[in-house]
């Protein structure tokens, strides 16, 4: 009839997925000091590159997009800015339209206030966390995001060995159940699915979006160890009804670097969005029909490459020089709240997440981590003092002037200083202990950290 034409002429056959890390400025708060210069290299990359690239895709007609921005949490920018962690929301609520971000467990567990960052209208989305009711984040996270403009339930499964996070194959699959069910609820299903029940569409003037139609789940998997993500794959595959496309973007060779159809109705592809800042990642999927009231069948899907690092002439715009303007006012304010605490020597690089995952104080001594630990002592008047090479990281510093923001890119988190009386024996079994367990390489490993 003439409403389900209409219906079907509101809803793409062709969706689009963005994926990429990038940060919230294009580099350092010294770099991009004019905005307005559309050839200064220094303002390309960032989440202005990332929203030009999705805004003109749009624009071409590429059909409606997906994208997840990943919470900025130890920069200099964030540390230094007053909003503190909230320019996050700043950015990416305010000036970028995005209403959902992706964060690792830890983030809702910790002591750290965060008030700033909770809203209604900029919701986490994070599926395999179980947040206790004393929680301030359990009335605002999303363990599933529903987005009408694409259809889409997005499920997103991180590292299941934090503070608050739950087994991913237990949550993906209990995702993909409620999933299914409210496609029954919703009349998406034909006589021969679920157990031969059928509802009649029953909600299409429902003011609850995931009573509106039926949904094409995609799960992304976001965890380093490949024989979780193995055990995922597999989870997902035996599931009644498995997403339409498994993203993988958890720094291992697990998943095809291209888009492959493992069965019926899975598409799995692995992507390097969270390794590389300098690139967007974008999928092109192709649906079979586009009634929203009907199951849809992945009939393709395209990996699209965009460079955010060298930008086109053509992406930078108005909107995206306007865009510019406003993270450079945003820098500016960061540096005016970033004092000269003191004067140091050369520190060099101690950590970089890029593809190489290089971690200076994960292989040894390193000159951070001596400065921390020294300033531990000196501060408590103890005989020792121990740090975790997991948490020290940061670009260093020359010789010279060292600011406060200098100071919390090497150790950016909120940790409590703690003092006591250890004998002899204890002192001995802690360095037996980290000394067997760490590996002692400068690079990212599973017990690196113990060190």
């Amino acid at each position: 009839n003439n409403k389900n034409e209409e219906r079907e002429s509101e809803m793409s056959t062709v969706i689009n997925v963005f994926w990429s890390n990038a940060g919230l400025l294009s580099g350092s708060l010294s770099q991009c000091l004019d905005p307005s210069n559309i050839t200064d290299a220094t303002c390309e990359g960032g989440l202005t590159s990332v929203a030009a690239v999705i805004r003109i895709s749009r624009a071409r007609g590429d059909g409606p997009a997906l994208f997840f921005p990943v919470i900025e949490r130890t920069t200099r920018f964030v540390q230094m800015h007053p909003l503190g962690w909230g320019v996050n929301r700043l950015i990416m609520r305010s000036q970028f339209g995005w209403d959902t971000f992706l964060a690792p467990p830890s983030l809702f567990s910790g002591v750290r206030d965060m008030s700033s960052l909770q809203s209604h209208d900029f919701t986490p989305l994070l599926s395999n966390l179980d947040l206790g009711p004393t929680n301030a984040w359990l009335k605002f996270i999303e363990q599933v995001h529903f987005d009408h403009d694409t259809g889409i339930a997005a499920i997103v499964v991180g590292q299941q060995d934090q503070p608050g996070s739950v087994p991913q194959v237990e949550s993906v699959n209990a995702m993909l159940d409620y999933v299914a069910l409210l496609n029954k609820d919703n009349g998406c299903f034909s006589s021969d699915d679920m157990d031969g029940q059928y509802t009649n569409f029953p909600t299409q003037n429902s003011t609850d979006v995931r009573l509106s139609r039926c949904w094409s789940p995609i799960a992304f998997f976001t965890e380093a160890d490949s024989k979780k993500y193995k055990a995922f794959l597999r989870a997902v595959q035996a599931h009644l009804n498995p997403p339409v496309l498994l993203i993988n973007d958890g720094n291992h060779k697990g998943a095809p670097s291209v888009p492959t159809k493992v069965a019926p109705n899975l598409w799995v592809i692995g992507l390097e969005g969270f390794r590389n800042k300098t690139v967007c990642e974008q999928l092109r999927i192709e649906f079979d029909k586009a009634d929203t009231l009907k199951m849809r069948t992945v009939s393709n899907v395209t990996l699209i490459q965009h460079k955010i690092k060298g930008l086109s002439l053509e992406l930078k715009d108005k909107t995206y020089v306007s865009d510019q303007i406003f993270l450079r006012k945003q820098a500016d304010t960061a540096l005016e709240n970033d004092p000269v605490v003191g004067s140091s020597g050369f520190m060099p690089f101690a950590r970089t997440d890029d593809e190489m995952k290089y971690r200076k104080c994960m292989g040894g001594e390193c000159p951070i981590g001596n400065l921390f630990t020294s300033a531990l002592r000196w501060t408590t008047d103890a005989d020792i003092a121990f740090l975790s090479s997991g948490g020290l990281r940061g670009p260093g510093w020359p010789e010279g002037p060292v600011r406060v923001g200098n100071i919390w890119e090497a150790l950016p988190f909120a940790n409590f200083l703690c003092t006591g009386v250890m004998s002899g024996v204890s002192v001995f079994r802690l360095l037996n202990y980290t000394t067997a367990v760490s590996t002692f390489e400068s690079t990212h490993t599973a017990m690196g950290d113990r060190l």
